[in-house]
């Protein structure tokens, strides 16, 4: 790091910091420049952390701080850690092509190794990890780090999401209109303006989580997933099944994530065997579906689609549900895979309810899903 770093590559830090979900102004900025210029040979511990106390509001921004400020400003120490990287994607080879729960698939190692050589300046194994298939990811460090991102990704759709200006006595920008309307009586004159300011409108997500034995290796990283959907989202609630479905909503809002995981495996809610997913949405419907549905909510549905059950009771379940909410979302980590495709009898009964059916076995895929929650709010 140069003893006095251009105030061009700081900035350009700080708005990577602002990709990444952290919240940072311009007053945060102009005290970082000030703080680095007036220090006395700041080297790189002294910058690191004069920016750290500057920028994060939290602990888990401070812990995320170190790793994306090394990324930033010393590219060439992650260049040498790519190999031990790749080597963490465990893969193993059947007939020419990657073997896995739940079925084979045709892509062939090369691929996924390409898949993650995407060059970016000081991302490089972030990139990597976020190609990835989860499933593939023997690392236990990598695998975290891939789980953490999957629940920043919850903070990133609130930040993407449309806002809606509303008649207030304060605010950023004056509608013209309701003043002229509200001042009739003096004249015209603007004794009393009104107001618009910006009000966020949260999405009213429900996540039904498979949490079935078939869903072991992927439920890690989804499991952060929907924890931080959850927690980002107050209004949003969260049901898991395998062979019944129960409500896991005040569970995903722990804080702790450990206490999380031990509470769910004391209730005997981890990756049992065995999948009833008609039977589960017909609970739902009969138990749940009144209290928690609205018009306007979006049902997230996360499953490899192994189901014990009859086809035709999945798709009337799905079209019970689709009566109630505005959208289905059907996310499963199977459908990544090359080779793979859904029985042809589910996507008979049962895709005509779903509006996206689509891929969740990495980051890059749970990304998708992100930026099509986002541009469909905009859309409404």
């Amino acid at each position: 790091m140069n003893i006095q770093p251009p105030d061009s590559r700081l900035i350009g830090f700080i708005h990577h910091l602002r990709h990444e979900g952290f919240v940072i102004g311009i007053q945060e900025t102009i005290d970082s420049m000030t703080m680095l210029n007036s220090s006395y040979n700041p080297d790189e511990s002294l910058s690191r952390h004069i920016i750290r106390s500057l920028t994060c509001r939290d602990h888990a921004e401070w812990q995320r701080f170190d790793e994306l400020f090394s990324a930033y400003w010393f590219p060439y120490r992650i260049k040498k850690n790519e190999s031990s990287m790749m080597a963490s994607i465990y893969v193993r080879q059947r007939r020419g092509g990657i073997a896995g729960i739940g079925g084979s698939s045709k892509e062939h190692i090369d691929k996924l190794m390409e898949s993650a050589d995407i060059s970016g300046a000081g991302a490089g194994r972030q990139r990597t990890i976020s190609k990835a298939d989860f499933r593939f990811l023997n690392d236990a460090r990598a695998a975290r780090e891939a789980e953490r991102q999957a629940e920043r990704l919850a903070l990133l759709l609130r930040k993407k999401l449309k806002r809606r200006r509303v008649i207030t006595t304060h605010g950023d920008k004056i509608d013209i209109r309701k003043s002229l309307r509200s001042n009739l009586k003096f004249g015209g004159l603007p004794v009393k303006p009104a107001y618009t300011q910006r009000r966020r409108e949260p999405p009213h997500i429900i996540i039904l989580h498979d949490v079935s034995h078939s869903m072991a290796w992927n439920n890690p990283l989804l499991f952060r997933f929907a924890r931080g959907i959850v927690r980002a989202f107050p209004a949003s609630e969260a049901f898991a099944f395998h062979t019944r479905l129960f409500c896991v909503t005040g569970l995903y809002r722990e804080r702790s994530l450990e206490i999380m995981r031990s509470r769910l495996e004391a209730s005997n809610h981890l990756w049992l065997g065995g999948t009833c997913i008609a039977d589960s949405l017909a609970y739902f419907n009969k138990h749940h579906a009144r209290q928690a549905v609205r018009h306007d909510s979006i049902i997230m549905i996360l499953s490899d689609g192994f189901d014990t059950n009859d086809p035709k009771q999945l798709g009337s379940e799905l079209e019970n549900i689709k009566s109630r909410a505005r959208q289905i979302i059907w996310l499963n980590p199977m459908l990544g895979r090359d080779g793979f495709a859904p029985d042809e009898t589910f996507m008979q009964f049962a895709a005509p309810h779903i509006d996206r059916f689509a891929p969740a076995h990495s980051l890059a895929a749970l990304e998708d899903a992100i930026r099509y929650l986002a541009g469909y709010r905009k859309r409404i």
